[in-house]
Order: structure tokens, then sequence, then C-alpha cells
């Protein structure tokens, strides 16, 4: 490897080289920045119209419009990755759809279900 004195020229090549190297290194540095961030979710089955629902971290449990239809304790559980399942449990009456969303998984939330009892 030759090392440029001072007040000597870089010819043409090598500035071209130096550019190339550079842009390439720059295009790998920009795209780990650019990277699309990892996004899962997913709905559990519903019970009397009412479901957990999840996304990356956050989940909630819902009841679609007009529901639930029974009253009744909707308890919906997270499933978190590498740490404690989230619950979320609530008495529901007839038409009352509310969200209510459930602390958010440390990591990722793999999945979720949904249960109802009278009590």
């Amino acid at each position: 490897m030759q090392f440029r004195q001072p007040g000597m020229r870089i010819g043409y090549a090598q500035k071209k080289r130096a550019t190339v190297l550079l842009s390439v290194v720059g295009i790998g540095l920009a795209s780990v920045g650019l990277a699309p961030a990892a996004s899962a979710g997913g709905t559990s089955s519903s019970v009397y119209g009412c479901y957990t629902q999840w996304w990356n971290t956050a989940w909630a449990q819902k009841c679609s419009s007009g529901s639930p239809s029974q009253p009744g304790i909707y308890l919906s559980t997270a499933y978190c990755k590498a740490g404690f399942d989230q619950i979320v449990q609530r008495h529901r009456y007839p038409g009352e759809s509310e969200t209510f969303n459930g602390n958010d998984c440390s990591i990722k939330v793999t999945g979720g279900k949904i249960e109802h009892s009278w009590n």
C-alpha cells in the first residue's frame, strides 16, 4: 500500500476506487437503517362477538359493534414471548363494545385467546 506524500496528487483511478468503496459502504450502512420493522399480529376466535387482538407488543380486548350478545365475564389473555402472559378481565353487558387495552409485552405477543364465564 502506498501512502500519499504531502503535495502529491491523487490519480483519477485512485479517486474512482475510493469513491466506489465509500459508496458501497454507505449503501450497506443505509440499508441497515432502512430495514423494515417486523410486524406480527392476529385475532383470536370470537366469543359472543368479543375477541382478543394483538400486534407486535401491544394487544387489546375488543367487541364488534353491538356485542357482546351475552352478559358475563370476558377474560382475554395475551401470550408474551420471554415474559409473563398478560390478562384483561372485564364484566360486560350486551352491547358494551368498549375496547380495553392490555399491558404491553416486553418483546412481542405470540398469540392470544378470549374466554367467557357467566359469573
